[in-house]
């Protein structure tokens, strides 16, 4: 086990298959996260995300939109109780420059 902040994993580039990021979009650096998840998967890398739809909604449209600006393609939205699990798959688009916080809600 390797205790790191998940902005920066100790993962080369392109190494990993799937990241999970469960209720990782909280933090105040939730946008990093994604980005280094970017970083550490391939081309057709699965992102899966667990996330309190209090939190980041469940507008489909939106989530694809987002995560689009992080060079992910939307798979699968799916709603349980109180979470939002959502599936994308690393495109290969760059991602564009993100630096603001992650909006997923409509304000």
């Amino acid at each position: 086990m390797t205790v790191c902040d998940i902005a920066a994993v100790p993962l080369d580039d392109a190494s990993a298959d799937i990241a999970i990021l469960s209720l990782a979009l909280m933090g105040k650096n939730h946008a990093d996260y994604v980005r280094e998840t970017h970083r550490i998967l391939p081309v057709e890398g699965h992102l899966w995300l667990c996330e309190p739809t209090s939190s980041i909604g469940s507008d489909e449209a939106r989530l694809r939109d987002v995560l689009s600006g992080f060079g992910f393609d939307l798979y699968r939205v799916q709603v349980e109780g109180q979470f939002t699990f959502a599936r994308a798959v690393k495109s290969d688009s760059a991602p564009r420059d993100v630096t603001a916080p992650i909006k997923l809600r409509a304000q």
